[in-house]
């Protein structure tokens, strides 16, 4: 019998932590990005450098998850994990291509054109 490993990255020999480990990394980093391009959305284009409606829209992006907690805590431990991450998943893809799509329309031509001169409505998402 080989000893315990020890250290601080012990984990990441396994390979399937590794993967969920960089899926992860990868999933919060789209996620901040997501929330980044809002606020900045929000605070040149929506409005004249508004900080209280940046405000709102960061308190907001927690309001979701505070009033569903309880369902999904129930979800969580009665239904297949598998199963509810296979449909979470599409779900979220098209909330964010709703958000990214409905951007683009909202945005002023003439303060558009000066951001991004190239005419890619959505560069600063991606």
């Amino acid at each position: 019998m080989s000893p315990p490993a020890t250290g601080v990255f012990r984990s990441l020999r396994n390979v399937n932590y590794r993967i969920w480990a960089a899926g992860a990394l990868v999933s919060n980093v789209g996620t901040w990005m997501q929330r980044t391009a809002q606020d900045w959305l929000v605070l040149t284009q929506l409005t004249r450098h508004n900080a209280a409606a940046v405000g709102t829209v960061m308190a907001l992006q927690f309001g979701p998850q505070l009033l569903l907690l309880p369902w999904t805590g129930f979800a969580a431990d009665h239904y297949n994990q598998r199963k509810l991450l296979m449909a979470h998943a599409p779900l979220d893809k098209r909330e964010k291509g709703d958000m990214c799509g409905s951007s683009g329309t909202r945005l002023k031509k003439d303060r558009f054109n000066s951001v991004f001169p190239k005419k890619l409505p959505f560069q600063f998402i991606f």
